[in-house]
């Protein structure tokens, strides 16, 4: 009988993991909220580290999604000289002086997503691809979709009920890591 309660209990551990319902805890989502406010406030200002991939978890994901939302233009007008670089993989040859916050803030969910899936191996240094740049992929052509580009604020929006859905479907639950939002969609990250 002992033995099979012992082994009754170390079935459910897996499915009973503290840390994939920490966002039921007020304070912990706050805490989380307050970590995500202050990210995107240095992206705003220019005092986000640009060479270091902020440490985002999973539990900053609902944040972040609030923030995805934004079809803000965060950056420097290139006529302004010297205008600054935005946070990017240091090794992307691209240099980006504009963004979308809320192309910046889904890039921030696919890091966490990553990091969440592989802690040990962060893909590029801790960043999820090169840029936070989106790109539309088919059979025959891609296109980047740049700041400054008309139709980055549309793809933004796909991308965001893409990574939306995926999160409302996982439930908050890590295993969800597995799953590529974008998979099966024409866009992927640069």
């Amino acid at each position: 009988m002992y033995m099979a309660l012992l082994v009754s209990l170390l079935m459910l551990a897996p499915a009973c993991n503290p840390m994939d319902n920490l966002d039921e805890d007020p304070q912990v989502k706050a805490e989380a909220a307050r970590y995500v406010d202050s990210l995107m406030q240095g992206l705003r200002d220019g005092t986000l580290e640009s060479f270091r991939c902020p440490d985002v978890q999973w539990i900053h994901i609902p944040a972040l999604l609030e923030y995805a939302k934004s079809t803000d233009l965060i950056g420097d007008d290139l006529s302004q000289l010297p205008a600054r670089t935005l946070p990017a993989n240091p090794l992307s040859s691209m240099m980006l002086s504009q963004c979308l916050e809320g192309t910046f803030a889904l890039w921030m969910v696919e890091a966490a997503r990553q990091h969440t899936l592989n802690a040990t191996a962060k893909g590029y240094g801790g960043w999820p691809s090169l840029n936070p740049v989106i790109m539309a992929w088919n059979d025959s052509e891609s296109m980047i979709f740049l700041a400054s580009n008309p139709k980055s604020i549309e793809a933004q929006k796909e991308v965001y009920a893409l990574y939306k859905s995926w999160w409302k479907a996982s439930g908050g639950k890590k295993s969800a890591a597995a799953i590529d939002p974008l998979e099966g969609s024409i866009y992927r990250w640069h």
